[in-house]
């Protein structure tokens, strides 16, 4: 099915008068913001706020939601935060052309589910673009993505690796810092009583020998 930029898929989890006020708009790579308003009627669209991230409110088209989560209070789009960033901006002076720019922006970024790339290809990908196989433009060509999903995997793994030399302990495979320092203590521990133990053991054999003499 072709992709609708104003209308909510049949599956995103969406009841007409359902009010998103306040729910978080979570990109692909994370939070982006919250709902400010929402608009059910053709065009159907949200109002968010992402001013914690760029500093400004944006118009998201309602076949960006993939799914909501009444529960959590989220709202879950496929597109990522440089694409939502990088969307045109509501122009006062040309807004009736806006609606169609806008959509047709989104509509040249929209990826069928199964179109999408597994985590092994994106490790795959990152591998790649790192050690100078390909550049980024040649991976999008090979993976039949948008240039912008290779720059967020690359980041994302890049993070990810980052964060796990951060975490991990020299000498220490396998282990946190929070682990190591555990680890440690009761090594500590340990040897304090075993000290304990031998200075019991050996006052007990100099009371021993004193009431001897």
């Amino acid at each position: 099915m072709a992709f609708q930029p104003w209308e909510y898929r049949p599956d995103a989890g969406f009841a007409e008068g359902t009010d998103l006020t306040g729910y978080t708009v979570v990109a692909v790579d994370g939070d982006i913001g919250h709902v400010e308003a929402t608009y059910d009627s053709k065009p159907a669209y949200l109002e968010v706020d992402i001013g914690s991230f760029f500093g400004r409110e944006v118009m998201l088209p309602a076949g960006l939601v993939e799914r909501i989560d009444s529960t959590e209070k989220k709202v879950y789009v496929d597109r990522t935060r440089d694409q939502i960033k990088d969307a045109p901006r509501f122009d006062q002076a040309h807004h009736v052309d806006y609606w169609e720019h806008l959509g047709s922006y989104y509509s040249g970024t929209y990826m069928p589910p199964g179109d999408r790339l597994s985590a092994a290809q994106k490790y795959e990908m990152f591998v790649e673009v790192l050690t100078g196989q390909v550049t980024q433009r040649e991976a999008a060509e090979r993976y039949g993505v948008d240039q912008s999903t290779v720059v967020t995997a690359c980041r994302t793994a890049r993070q990810g690796a980052l964060d796990a030399l951060a975490a991990a302990v020299p000498g220490r495979s396998g282990m946190t810092a929070e682990q190591a320092a555990l680890a440690d203590a009761r090594a500590e521990i340990e040897r304090l009583r075993a000290t304990v133990t031998e200075q019991a053991v050996a006052l007990h054999l100099h009371e021993g020998k004193a009431s001897w003499d």
